[in-house]
């Protein structure tokens, strides 16, 4: 484990990425523009790049296939790669308040995918591969501009938590009701004209 979050840290030294055994990096609330050594970090398992001037998120971190939590929120990534859908061992993705516009497709090939927190970004719409994560618990999506969830949604048989208030839904998917392990559905501050029978 290696902790070196909330300092002053401009840049990361290139030894970092000679520890290779290292399963946690914690580098939040930094001022780093570059992480791209942290690629060279195979075995790593926790990684949080919270709270920096990232401007955009490094493809060389798709190279730590390990990878089990990825935090990168307070950023400003705007996209992320397709080369996210590497990281098939991610159980926890938190990419909030990021300035995201799009989700790429690859997402779908996050099978271990548990958790997805992408709140207060701009998406307008969620990819339909986002039905292949049938591990997925969690779905918080709040403040974005959403206009309409995705059918595949419903294939998320697992989805216990769905959170997409104060986005611009005017309806929902007719088959949302397959979601039979639904605890909790928030969609508040909508459009919604009705719900589905």
């Amino acid at each position: 484990l290696l902790d070196l979050g909330r300092n002053n840290l401009e840049e990361l030294q290139p030894e970092i990425g000679y520890l290779f055994n290292l399963q946690e990096l914690i580098l939040d609330e930094n001022i780093l523009q570059d992480v791209t050594v942290v690629g060279d970090l195979l075995n790593l398992r926790h990684l949080d790049l919270s709270a920096n001037n990232l401007m955009s998120f490094p493809d060389e971190i798709c190279n730590c296939t390990m990878l089990e939590t990825l935090y990168g929120d307070g950023n400003e990534f705007q996209e992320l790669p397709e080369a996210l859908g590497n990281l098939t061992k991610l159980t926890r993705l938190n990419m909030n308040y990021v300035a995201l516009k799009a989700l790429p497709n690859s997402i779908g090939y996050l099978q271990s995918l548990e958790e997805l927190n992408i709140y207060e970004n701009y998406l307008e719409h969620l990819p339909s591969t986002i039905g292949f994560l049938r591990n997925l618990q969690f779905l918080v999506a709040y403040d974005n501009r959403l206009k309409d969830l995705p059918n595949e949604l419903a294939s998320c048989t697992n989805l216990t938590h769905l959170n997409v208030a104060n986005n611009k839904l005017e309806r929902l998917p007719d088959n949302i009701g397959y979601l039979k392990n639904l605890r909790s559905l928030h969609l508040i501050g909508n459009y919604l004209m009705y719900l589905p029978l």
